[in-house]
This record gives C-alpha cells, structure tokens and sequence, in this order.
C-alpha cells in the first residue's frame, strides 16, 4: 500500500509541476506586447480585412474580396473571427496561442 500512495504523491508532484510550467508559458503570452510569430502578424492583418468585407467592405472592399475555400488559415479565421466581438486583433492571437499551448 505504501507503493500505492508513493506513486499517488510523485503523480501529484508531476501534476502541479506541469500546470505551474503551463501558466508560465501562458503567462508569458500576455506580458508581452507582441507575440514573435513568423506568421502571426498576416493572420491578424487577414483577420481585420475579413472584418471589414463582411461588414461592407468600407476600406477593404475595392483592393480585396472575400473567397470562402479551404485553406491552410482557414482553422485560424473560423476560431479567431469570433472573438473579434469580443477583443482587439491582437488579443485574438493570444487568446488562440493560449488554447494552442493548452
């Protein structure tokens, strides 16, 4: 039995050592003002252009127009576009990095 709650404890150990390095991480995220993303900054650039053509296009609209196909962005503006409601752009990207990272 003593074996039993040895290995209980060390899961335990590993259990809250993980959560701790994962709101580091997490953490990390939001401290910062920018996220150093090779591609972070298109999606978000892409992501307020997208806004702006599904509401009318007022800036956007005579330069771009909306094409709905698959594509490797697309999982990104699917989750992302959303949240647009709720935060700013940048945000955004953090509050997708910080589901990613989970």
């Amino acid at each position: 039995m003593s074996r039993r709650m040895s290995q209980i404890q060390s899961n335990r150990v590993y259990h809250i050592f993980y959560l701790v390095v994962l709101s580091a991480h997490v953490a990390l995220i939001w401290m910062i003002q920018y996220i150093p993303t090779q591609d972070g900054p298109s999606h978000i650039y892409n992501l307020a252009i997208l806004r702006d053509l599904l509401n009318g296009g007022e800036i956007w609209g005579r330069y771009y127009t909306h094409d709905f196909r698959l594509s490797p962005n697309l999982g990104f503006h699917i989750f992302a576009y959303p949240l647009l409601s709720y935060f700013d752009p940048w945000q955004t990207e953090k509050v997708f990095l910080s589901l990613y990272i989970c």
